[in-house]
């Protein structure tokens, strides 16, 4: 089913655009470009769309169908994690699907390589890094190459990895007493 994603003054509160968009889609916007990306959650195969947005205007104007497609239908494995990294070049999915992120539609969404399928992901580009967990397992990967590092069995169950800011640091997440605490710790790579 469709619906729309909206755009608001900041001034009057109200709905200043619109586009359309596949229902409880999940949605990243991108760090470095005037664009959101949204990966459905309600289709089989999934799919990844980019809306430009500029000043509040999608620039696709309004279609039955906002924004582009990606070039695939179901040629790469996608679940419904997404995240852009903080450079802006590249759409990691938690299938291990990578994909390019650009602002001309024919170098969007172009299928890189595939890498272990992962839960969460943080990056560390100073340090040409990024970190993937799954399965309590944390690997480290070499960010401009994307070979693997290195990984390390989580002697407690993790939920999710986070950027510290500050080189070869993470901050672990995980749930404690039954999900009604969560813990963060400060982890040294």
């Amino acid at each position: 089913q469709w619906t729309y994603v909206h755009s608001y003054s900041s001034v009057t509160k109200a709905v200043y655009d619109y586009a359309n968009i596949r229902q409880e889609s999940y949605l990243q916007i991108s760090p470095t470009m005037s664009k959101i990306y949204s990966i459905d959650t309600d289709s089989s195969p999934r799919d990844i769309r980019a809306l430009n947005v500029i000043n509040g205007i999608f620039t696709e104007g309004h279609a039955i169908i906002g924004g582009y497609d990606s070039p695939y239908h179901g040629d790469y494995a996608m679940s419904t994690l997404m995240r852009i990294s903080p450079d802006g070049q590249f759409i990691f999915n938690g299938a291990g699907t990578i994909f390019t992120s650009t602002s001309q539609q024919s170098t969007d969404m172009i299928y890189t390589r595939t890498i272990d399928a992962f839960t969460d992901i943080a990056f560390d580009l100073g340090q040409d890094r990024f970190y993937t967990l799954n399965n309590n397992v944390l690997t480290t990967w070499q960010y401009s190459t994307f070979q693997k590092l290195g990984q390390i069995q989580m002697s407690t169950p993790v939920t999710n990895i986070l950027s510290s800011g500050q080189a070869n640091k993470l901050y672990l997440v995980s749930s404690e007493l039954g999900g009604k605490r969560t813990a963060v710790t400060t982890y040294s790579i």
